[in-house]
This record gives C-alpha cells, structure tokens and sequence, in this order.
C-alpha cells in the first residue's frame, strides 16, 4: 500500500492543501516555490484579521476578511439575496458568513442560526436545514459538529444573488 502523505499551508487563507501518496505530493513539491512566490506577490491585508475562537464569533462586531468579497454585516450580506429564498438556503446563506469570518474556515449551525435570530429571521429547524444542505451536497461534514461549504455550495449562493 503507497504511503499517504498530507501538507496544509494556510498563509492567511489563501491555503494550499494536498494530500495523496508519496509520488502526488512530490509531484506538487517541484512547483510548490513558484506557488509560494505567487503568494508573495498578491496583495496582502493591510489590516491583521480579528479571529474569534471556535464558537465564539462576536456575532454583533463581525467584520469579513480582506479579499473575501463580503460586507463586513452580515444583514448587508443578506440583503444581496432575494427575500423569496428557502429556509435551507437562508442557513446555507448565514453559514457562508460564518465560514468567511472563521479561523478554521468553517461554521458551525448554532452560529449560522444566531445570526439569522439576529436579523429577525426564525427557522423551524436549523440542523435540518444543514442536514439537506449535506444531501444536496453543498456542504460537508468536518466533524465535531463543524461544517465547510463545498465548491457546489459557493456555486448554488453566487446563483441565488439577486
């Protein structure tokens, strides 16, 4: 069985992760300084990124990374969306926001759901609303109770904008 090897380089979200046997990943490491030159050349923020703990995201005082594309509210963010969207969408909507603000780059239910509570927005249940989105496969499971958006998930929100 080939040996199975893992890098993560995270250089402020811009990350880099690859994973596969050994002959993937040396394969990656001939190109991998002209990606790191890459990095070095875009822009970087000129402000460092308030992180809030796993859990602990200021709900109130968010602010969205640089070079994320979002508002720095989340009902700014929101209000990009048609009123008309699904429940599963408005949480698939919430946890974009959380993802984008948080140091693992994933979110959690219970946030994504407080802060649609925080916009006046009620759901009949929250972790159901997860769940269809891991079905419809628009987000993953990371465990402990932690999700990430997938490439189908951030291609279904950039078709709900209105």
């Amino acid at each position: 069985m080939p040996e199975q090897a893992r890098i993560r380089v995270n250089f402020s979200l811009r990350e880099i992760e690859i994973a596969g046997d050994r002959e993937t990943i040396e394969h990656f490491l001939q190109r991998f300084d002209s990606i790191i030159d890459g990095f070095k050349a875009a822009p970087t923020p000129t402000a460092p990124m308030q992180i809030a703990p796993p859990g602990q995201l200021p709900l109130a005082q968010t602010g969205a990374p640089p070079g994320t594309g979002m508002p720095a509210e989340f009902g700014e963010y929101l209000h990009q969306f048609a009123d008309s969207v699904s429940e599963v969408d408005r949480v698939l909507i919430a946890a974009s926001f959380v993802q984008a603000n948080e140091s693992e780059n994933s979110f959690r239910t219970r946030d994504a759901n407080a802060l649609l509570q925080e916009q006046g927005i009620r759901l009949g249940n929250a972790s159901e609303c997860v769940r269809r989105n891991v079905s419809a496969r628009r987000v993953f499971s990371m465990g402990q109770s932690r999700y990430r958006l997938s490439r189908v998930g951030l291609q279904h929100l950039q078709g709900l904008r209105s």
